[in-house]
């Protein structure tokens, strides 16, 4: 079973951490409304890096957004996403 674990992203500069359900009840990290939560997928890149929802990934000579599909209950590439100034990960 994959952990369940997050990160935030402020949408401008920062980064945090990975961190759990667990940490945010303990009061160990705190952001505002205004940062983005990322949940991982369970998955890693080709230099062991974990991806998590919001990061680009690049497949060869396509670039996309990873995100998670309600409908699909997973999480799915985003195909039409343009590269931005985030963690690409490569794909062998």
């Amino acid at each position: 079973m994959r952990q369940i674990k997050f990160r935030v992203w402020d949408n401008v500069d920062y980064m945090s951490s990975p961190f759990t359900l667990q940490d945010i009840q303990n009061n160990k990290i705190q952001f505002t409304r205004d940062c983005k939560v990322m949940q991982f997928t369970g998955l890693l890149d080709k230099d062991g890096k974990e991806i998590y929802e919001g990061d680009i990934v690049k497949w060869k000579e396509i670039i996309a957004a990873v995100k998670y599909s309600n409908q699909s209950a997973s999480f799915e590439i985003n195909w039409t996403k343009k590269k931005e100034d985030r963690t690409i990960h490569h794909y062998e």
